[in-house]
């Protein structure tokens, strides 16, 4: 199983959302559910290029568990997130447009230039 790099798992709910994700900021995103080993299991993934507490929010009812990484700017929500979380091919991929949007290779492990 891959390690996805990110903070977490936390239970998908308003109160661990607002207990993990102390500020509002750019972030990438994982969505899953623990498989019967207690492993995470993605089942979504994404960015929000301003604020990944409330698109954290938006997906509560929507699957057990989440992950998350926090970046001080979209920019680098987008360099450094998007390589990470894109390794895991989910079935379903959440992109929130902004200043990035459109610029992302999709070649994973690309070094940070």
């Amino acid at each position: 199983m891959m390690h996805t790099g990110l903070s977490g798992p936390f239970r998908l709910r308003i109160a661990a959302i607002e207990g993990a994700v102390l500020w509002r900021s750019a972030g990438v995103y994982a969505i899953g559910h623990a498989d019967g080993m207690g492993r995470f299991c993605v089942s979504r993934v994404g960015r929000h290029d301003q604020d990944v507490r409330a698109k954290l929010r938006s997906y509560v009812g929507s699957d057990m568990l989440f992950k998350f990484t926090c970046y001080r700017d979209a920019r680098a929500a987008f360099r450094k997130g998007m390589p990470t979380v894109s390794r895991h091919q989910p079935a379903t991929q959440s992109r929130a447009s902004g200043p990035t949007a459109g610029h992302y290779s999709g070649v994973p492990g690309l070094p940070d230039l």
